[in-house]
């Protein structure tokens, strides 16, 4: 944390047991690349994210690379409301990109629980008294205040998402590889704000293409992290899919649309059989 950084997150001295002076670096963030899919979900979002809207980024190998490629060119005047801060978030801050300038809530402040510099060039800034403000978890993923900022656009990540539109992100069977981290509180205060966006971005296959990640049904004993009463866009390289208000037949139409091409056909057989078995 850079030292002028403003923190709500503050520890009485008598609470502290030692302190251990040190001049090493903090250790520099891991080498990730984004995937293969990743730049033409960026296009996609561009096209859902507006000027003035207030932005919250989830981790995930998609998610977390949206800043650098480009999701955010020439937007104006967004806000930063955010468990973590993602690489490619503080320089959209220092060029004024990211300002909030129409937040309804905290204007002008970046809110978040975490954030550092990935060069000098960055921890300078973060140390010469920017407009950011790092608070508790409990506070910045609160629905309560997440609900209440107007335009509030989430995006997060995800294993697979069904036909019926629930969202797995934690876990493929009942093998779990990640915690429900702020998702589940982000997407429900996003479709709760006054004109809210919940985004949910993922590659459309794995398994370089075996593997569809959009599936008929949540694999037995994955665990939903987004159920689908809360789940509004979906993005894979092939496209957009809204389903926030659409029937389930509507929904399942739109998501075997953005769906890897290779799987199609299977989907929507099975979306007949479990849509239209009386047809």
């Amino acid at each position: 944390m850079a030292a002028n950084v403003l923190t709500t997150e503050r520890l009485h001295v008598s609470q502290v047991d030692a302190f251990v002076p040190t001049e090493a670096p903090a250790p520099a963030p891991p080498d990730r690349v984004p995937t293969a899919e990743a730049e033409a979900e960026a296009g996609f979002v561009r096209e859902i994210v507006q000027d003035g809207d207030t932005v919250q980024i989830g981790a995930g190998r998609t998610a977390t690379f949206l800043g650098p490629l480009g999701a955010f060119d020439g937007k104006h005047d967004l806000g930063w409301h955010s468990e973590i801060t993602p690489r490619g978030i503080v320089p959209l801050m220092m060029d004024g990109t990211f300002n909030g300038a129409r937040k309804n809530i905290d204007r002008g402040l970046h809110v978040t629980t975490t954030i550092g510099a990935r060069d000098d060039i960055e921890r300078e800034w973060l140390e010469s008294d920017p407009p950011v403000e790092t608070r508790s978890v409990s506070v910045v993923n609160a629905i309560q205040a997440i609900s209440s900022i107007e335009r509030m656009t989430v995006i997060n990540n995800a294993f697979q998402v069904d036909l019926t539109g629930q969202i797995c992100s934690e876990s493929l069977g009942t093998t779990i590889y990640n915690g429900t981290g702020g998702q589940p509180e982000f997407h429900i205060g996003a479709c709760v704000a006054p004109g809210g966006k919940a985004i949910t971005v993922l590659p459309s296959a794995a398994g370089g293409g075996e593997i569809s990640r959009v599936v008929p049904l949540v694999s037995d004993g994955s665990y939903v992290t987004v159920p689908r009463t809360f789940v509004d866009y979906v993005v894979t390289e092939y496209g957009v899919a809204r389903l926030a208000g659409r029937s389930q037949r509507r929904r399942a139409g739109q998501l075997i649309a953005i769906a890897h091409p290779d799987h199609r056909g299977d989907l929507r057989a099975a979306a007949k059989t479990i849509f239209y078995p009386s047809d």
